[in-house]
């Protein structure tokens, strides 16, 4: 009983035996806005990144953004968006990865002018697209469908993705009229923080 020593509280570590890290080095995403990149870094695997704003002030336009960019630097990528159909989260995406050269611009029947991509640009954008881009089908109608963290996962190891992108929280979510709202926002982006680190990936979501 003398010599006993008094067992370590859990989860608790002594700072000094922190492995010492140099994170300029550490492998991350770029976000392609050279402020923004020299500011915070980029994105670091195994991090959620919270986007959250009042309504139209680019959150969902700004991760699409990064999803373009992660998959030029030869990540894969997923993404779920609870608000937008699939063609529509497409062609948004499609715009950002065509730029502003290969966008054709023209007059609809009210002298508005509106933008299109022609087929040859539409192709390119697939074939680069095929193999790296995972987009979640809100069309599935499955009785034994998965959470979506659940899913996650599965993409994660089935396809390799590094980046994984949430449009939003609040549709994101599988929450009945009885839950508290509060704790199951909790649980949900701490089963995505848990995603982060166990697989090593970086993890957007979107709050409004």
């Amino acid at each position: 009983v003398d010599n006993a020593k008094a067992p370590p509280v859990s989860c608790v570590k002594e700072l000094a035996d922190v492995e010492a890290v140099d994170i300029y080095k550490l492998p991350r995403i770029r976000m392609g806005i050279p402020e923004l990149d020299r500011v915070v870094g980029g994105l670091f695997f195994g991090q959620v990144v919270l986007l959250t704003g009042k309504r139209g002030e680019g959150k969902s336009t700004f991760m699409s953004q990064i999803l373009v960019e992660a998959i030029d630097q030869g990540y894969s990528v997923f993404a779920y968006s609870g608000e937008l159909a699939d063609y529509h989260f497409k062609r948004w995406l499609d715009f950002q990865a065509a730029g502003p050269d290969n966008i054709v611009s023209e007059l609809d029947m009210f002298g508005d002018e509106v933008y299109r991509l022609t087929n040859p640009v539409v192709d390119k954008i697939n074939r680069w697209y095929r193999g790296k881009a995972y987009l979640y089908d809100n069309n599935a109608v499955d009785d034994e469908m998965e959470s979506l963290p659940a899913t996650i996962e599965q993409v994660i190891r089935r396809y390799g993705v590094k980046l994984v992108c949430v449009d939003n929280l609040m549709t994101a979510m599988d929450v009945d009229a009885g839950d508290n709202l509060y704790q199951a926002q909790s649980s949900f982006v701490r089963k995505l923080k848990q995603i982060a680190v166990k697989y090593d990936v970086a993890v957007v979501l979107v709050a409004h």
